[in-house]
């Protein structure tokens, strides 16, 4: 069989796409605050979690914070912030599938920026 020159193109673009969705993304915190900047003294990240698992107790949504320092360091080189943040809400099924309704709040300082997806 002779591969042809579209079929090679087709074939490199998909196994450039898989190479980006194999970067390690962190993983998921047992609370709902993932401070991998450090940006956030204990008394700070213990009240955020409070709040956010209050919200989800009185009302299903679930809320994760996450900040980084960059996204290049935990897996999303080369990639928009936005796609990088909705990539991690996906990767970590916040919410219910049902409802679509998880949210999460990605910080980094380097540079300084946020997203809600």
């Amino acid at each position: 069989m002779t591969l042809r020159p579209p079929f090679l193109a087709v074939l490199c673009f998909l196994m450039s796409g898989l190479a980006a969705a194999a970067q390690d993304l962190p993983a998921p915190s047992d609370s709902h605050v993932l401070d991998l900047a450090e940006v956030l003294d204990a008394t700070a990240e213990a009240r955020i979690d409070r709040i956010l698992a209050e919200t989800e107790d009185n009302t299903g949504v679930v809320m994760e914070v996450v900040t980084l320092t960059d996204i290049a360091s935990h897996g999303g080189a080369g990639e928009r912030m936005e796609d990088y943040a909705g990539r991690l809400l996906q990767s970590w099924a916040i919410g219910s599938p049902d409802r679509n309704d998880g949210i999460l709040i990605l910080v980094t300082t380097d540079p300084a920026d946020a997203r809600i997806a």
